[in-house]
């Protein structure tokens, strides 16, 4: 039998490796994904979706349990302030989470948090100092 010999660029294996490799071209020189590279990005979105939802309920829940104690024994109008402040940020970034935009919601998380403390350190610090009563947020 006689041998044949195989043409330089073969059709068939410039149509895998376009399939295969992570961006393919196609039309006029632009890049699209593969299907592969964003069924990767879909699922680690939504991976991070599912992990900023749990972090949003848990900081939210112990701020909405921490409230009372601002209460307990004199009015502390600082920490119900703040406290509020951490509450509003983690149901504002869970409500943004729950529309897809995962990288928003940590944002928001991270600066209803930075606010609260900056606001407890910046009032108490006109006011004498920090004291162990103001643990209970930071």
């Amino acid at each position: 039998m006689g041998t044949r010999s195989r043409p330089i660029a073969d059709r068939t294996s410039i149509t895998r490796a376009a399939r295969t490799h992570p961006r393919r071209r196609e039309g006029r020189g632009c890049t699209v994904p593969a299907p592969r590279t964003r069924r990767c990005r879909e699922h680690d979105r939504l991976r991070r979706q599912r992990l900023v939802g749990l972090i949003t309920l848990g900081i939210g829940g112990l701020s909405a349990v921490l409230l009372p104690s601002a209460f307990i024994p004199t009015l502390d109008g600082v920490s119900v302030i703040a406290l509020l402040i951490l509450l509003v940020g983690s149901c504002a970034a869970y409500v943004v989470n729950r529309l897809n935009h995962v990288s928003i919601a940590g944002y928001l998380l991270l600066a209803g948090g930075s606010l609260a403390v900056a606001w407890l350190i910046g009032t108490r610090g006109m006011q004498g100092g920090l004291t162990p009563t103001d643990l209970r947020l930071c």
